[in-house]
């Protein structure tokens, strides 16, 4: 998740609706939302970057090269901090695992 405060923030992950979905969910006072299909896959590796007033988000699934899951206006001179993010409004208990978490500046050669 980048966030910059409740009214402009981006997250990416899984969720499931209906199904496991690729998602990302960009908010500059009010939010949008797309969703990809996923399947049942055993893990999937999330990176966002954050160029000029551009964030992208990409996804890579086990066996499965990069690929571009959204790309979002971000305004360059809003501070921002990232982390991660997990909930389940809808039941207690559940369980996520993160196998790694890096901050660093952008690839050279990314898709976007």
């Amino acid at each position: 998740m980048v966030r910059s405060g409740p009214a402009q923030w981006v997250k990416a992950g899984v969720e499931f609706v209906g199904e496991q979905q690729l998602s990302a969910v960009v908010t500059r006072e009010f939010s949008d939302w797309n969703v990809r299909p996923v399947g049942h896959p055993e893990a999937a590796e999330l990176k966002m970057a954050r160029r000029g007033d551009t964030l992208s988000v990409q996804v890579r699934l086990p066996g499965q090269d990069w690929g571009l899951l959204r790309v979002a206006y971000y305004p360059p001179q809003v501070p921002a901090v990232v982390g991660v993010f997990a909930c389940s409004p809808g039941r207690a208990g559940f369980q996520v695992r993160f196998s790694a978490f890096e901050v660093g500046a952008p690839e050279k050669g990314a898709l976007y």
